[in-house]
């Protein structure tokens, strides 16, 4: 699979839960595989914005933090971020 790279990986765990069930029900259950996807974009966005811009996230949803100028300069890919935006 696409995500299995991430299965050993110490502290990814979640995330790679979420990309493998996303991944795993994409053609059989959509509305969970699409959940699984959000979830996992929205655990890779906190561990990115934590680690890149503030540590402080508490209260701040994905999108207060997918419009946060820093984060867009930090990530300086307009489509990443767009793609972000779509999950």
């Amino acid at each position: 699979m696409n995500f299995s790279f991430l299965e050993n990986k110490t502290g990814l765990e979640v995330f790679h839960s979420y990309c493998s069930a996303a991944e795993n029900l994409a053609m059989t259950n959509h509305d969970v595989s699409i959940t699984a996807a959000r979830m996992a974009m929205e655990y890779m966005l906190k561990l990115l914005y934590g680690a890149a811009i503030s540590p402080e996230i508490a209260g701040l949803s994905a999108y207060d933090m997918l419009c946060d100028p820093d984060l867009i300069r930090y990530l300086d890919d307009r489509a990443l971020v767009d793609a972000f935006h779509y999950i």
